[in-house]
């Protein structure tokens, strides 16, 4: 789990960079276009992380409370 909570900061981490290496502004439009992909994208990630909070699939409501909070899981 240490393993892919690496995993995913290096994605988190080149998805800024990424977005932080985007030209400053290609025109009005465009800009607005391209703001509106990538709160898109934002977004499906978050509903995705979320949804696995939630959905009782894979934790218990108390269990995905804890690890939202602390950010460690436990294993039995």
């Amino acid at each position: 789990m240490d393993q892919v909570g690496q995993l995913m900061e290096a994605c988190h981490r080149d998805w800024e960079d990424a977005v932080a290496a985007l030209p400053a502004s290609w025109d009005t439009e465009t800009d607005g276009e391209v703001r509106r992909y990538l709160g898109a994208c934002r977004g499906v990630s978050r509903a995705n992380l979320h949804w696995h909070f939630e959905s009782g699939r894979y934790l218990g409501a108390e269990e995905a409370k804890k690890v939202r909070e602390t950010g460690v899981m436990d294993f039995m």
